[in-house]
């Protein structure tokens, strides 16, 4: 039971608590993301547009680029650097506002290696 005592308030999220910090572990990057859905959604930047990114998980590789960096692209997930390790991105939501899968999304995203999201 939680004593009441010593209990204090959470400050309320806001929009920007869920800007996704590329820098941080995979592991730790896949629990925000879960941490921050539904409100206030991790979200992430290409260029100008904002991508909400709905489900990944940490890949199982070791990633040398710059995090936020795509390192690979395949038909099921995409493959993005972190402070350590490599994201999976598996379902996204862009700019036509609809939540797709990565291969959904993908087909009409000109996304590939070297594309830096931040």
């Amino acid at each position: 039971p939680q004593r009441h005592d010593i209990a204090t308030y959470a400050p309320l999220l806001k929009s920007e608590d869920g800007h996704i910090n590329w820098k941080m572990t995979a592991d730790d990057l896949d629990a925000f993301i879960r941490g921050v859905t539904p409100w206030p959604g991790a979200f992430t930047f290409w260029g100008k547009k904002r991508l909400k990114i709905f489900k990944a998980r940490p890949a199982l590789l070791k990633a040398d680029e710059i995090p936020g960096t795509v390192i690979k692209g395949f038909s099921d997930e995409l493959r993005v650097a972190t402070g350590k390790g490599a994201l999976s991105i598996l379902e996204i939501q862009g700019a036509s506002g609809k939540r797709l899968s990565i291969k959904d999304f993908m087909q009409g995203a000109r996304m590939g290696p070297g594309t830096v999201l931040f």
